[in-house]
Parts: structure tokens; C-alpha cells; sequence
């Protein structure tokens, strides 16, 4: 199974197309948040299951502020993170995911990517397609593999 995972398009989607032609074919599309509307038009453009949470840019939207997905031998949480408090420390995105038995987290927000496991938890931050904060600044994103025997791997991308 191929995930791709985005988050923090906020209103510049270019980079998602990219990311998702790049990719394709991909099994799912997960945005961790910071989506500002383009939700539905997304969704469209994906040939496969496609989920979002809402994130603190996206008031008024109808997303949920957490999803917990199960996929072929592991639990997938996905949230913002700002709740959570991202910008300090993983640890509450780390605490949200274990309480879902989840071994899998991902989350935005920091528009920083970043991969560690944790706690016998994989976290994952794609970064941002449209606003990287990290050194050097290049627009991030993820992929997410997971074999028919349940093992994992995950790499963060750069446009």
C-alpha cells in the first residue's frame, strides 16, 4: 500500500498536483490539515480514498479534528496538531495516537517535516506543499509504504 501525505496547502494548491502526479499511482491521500476549502476539489482529483482533518486555518470547515484509519496490519492516526501543541513537542500527538491504539501518527501544523518512532509509534510531519519552514525551505511532503506483510516505511519528499 502507497499513502501519500500532504498537509498545510493552506490557499496554494500547485504543489499538491505535483506531489500527486509524482506519486501516482498511490493506494490513499492523507491531508493532516491546513486544507482552506480545497477539500472536495482534492478529493476529485484523486483516483483513491482520499481523508482530511481540519486544521486551524480551516474555520468553519466540516472536517473532522482527528481520523483513525485502520489499513492492512496498523492503525493510522491523523490530526493537525496544533491542539496538541506541535509546535512544542510531539508528545501529545504521540499521547492522542496511543489512546487510539494507533502505531502510526501524522500530523501538520509545524509546516516542518519530520519522521521519528517513538514509543513503539511512528510520527510523521510532512511539512508543508506551500510554506516549508525547515532550512533551506523546499515545499515537503510523504510517502507512506507498507508491504503485504505489514512492514513499514516512510520518506519525506522535496519539490
Amino acid at each position: 500500500m502507497k499513502i501519500l501525505v500532504v498537509s498545510d496547502t493552506h490557499n496554494d494548491t500547485r504543489n499538491f498536483y505535483v506531489a500527486l502526479e509524482r506519486e501516482s499511482p498511490v493506494d490513499m491521500v492523507i491531508h493532516c490539515g491546513d486544507i482552506c476549502g480545497y477539500d472536495a476539489e482534492f478529493a476529485d482529483s484523486c483516483k483513491c480514498p482520499f481523508y482530511a482533518v481540519m486544521g486551524n486555518m480551516d474555520l468553519g470547515s466540516s472536517l473532522p479534528h482527528e481520523l483513525v484509519l485502520d489499513v492492512p496490519g496498523h492503525r493510522i492516526y491523523v490530526t493537525h496538531g496544533h491542539r496538541q501543541y506541535v509546535g512544542c513537542d510531539t508528545t501529545g500527538v504521540a499521547d492522542a495516537a496511543k489512546a487510539q491504539k494507533a502505531d502510526i501518527a501524522l500530523y501538520g501544523h509545524t509546516h516542518i517535516p519530520e519522521l521519528s518512532d517513538e514509543r513503539n509509534l511512528t510520527v510523521i510531519c510532512p511539512g508543508s506543499l506551500s510554506y516549508p519552514r525547515q532550512k533551506g525551505k523546499r515545499a515537503s511532503y510523504a510517502v507512506l509504504m507498507i508491504d503485504k506483510k505489514g512492514k513499514t516505511d516512510c520518506v519525506i519528499k522535496y519539490i
